[in-house]
C-alpha cells in the first residue's frame, strides 16, 4: 500500500485559505461519523486539502505522538484527510499507525524531511466502515 504523494493529474486549485479548509474539514469528518451512527469525542488528527491533487502534510512524528496518545488512553489512533474538490469533498480515515508508516516512506524516498507526506488516494476507509480500522 504504498504510493508516494502528488498524482500527475492536476486540475484546477480551489482558492482557499489554510484556515477555512482546516474548519471545513472540522466540521466534515465528524459530520461523515455522526451519519455512520458514531459519537465523536476527540478528533486531534485532521487535516483538510482544497489543493485537486490530495496531498497532506502529515509528518510521522505527529502520528506516532497520536499512536503513544492512544495507546496510553487505551483508545484507537484514527487519522481523518478531508479533500475538498469543487462541490464534492472526499473523507478518508487511516490508522495512525499507518499514516506513520507512509510518512516515514515518503521521507525516506525523499531522502529528507519533507512537507507533503500522504495522499488521499492512499487511504480508502470511509466513515461507514470505520469499524475496518478499529481492530
Amino acid at each position: 500500500m504504498s504510493s508516494s504523494p502528488r498524482s500527475s493529474q492536476e486540475g484546477p486549485v480551489a482558492r482557499t485559505s489554510n484556515a477555512e479548509t482546516h474548519a471545513r474539514a472540522e466540521a466534515a469528518a465528524p459530520e461523515a461519523l455522526r451519519g455512520a451512527a458514531f459519537c465523536v469525542t476527540n478528533l486531534s488528527k485532521l487535516t483538510g486539502t482544497s489543493k485537486s491533487f490530495g496531498d497532506f502534510p502529515s509528518p510521522p512524528a505527529g502520528a506516532r505522538t497520536l499512536c503513544a496518545f492512544a495507546d496510553a488512553g487505551d483508545c484507537h489512533g484514527i487519522c481523518a484527510f478531508v479533500q475538498f474538490a469543487g462541490d464534492s469533498q472526499v473523507i478518508q480515515f487511516e490508522t495512525a499507525a499507518m499514516v506513520a508508516e507512509l510518512a516515514e516512506e515518503t521521507e525516506t524516498a525523499f531522502g529528507r524531511a519533507t512537507y507533503l507526506h500522504v495522499n488521499v488516494e492512499q487511504f480508502n476507509v470511509t466513515a461507514d466502515r470505520i469499524f475496518d480500522l478499529l481492530k
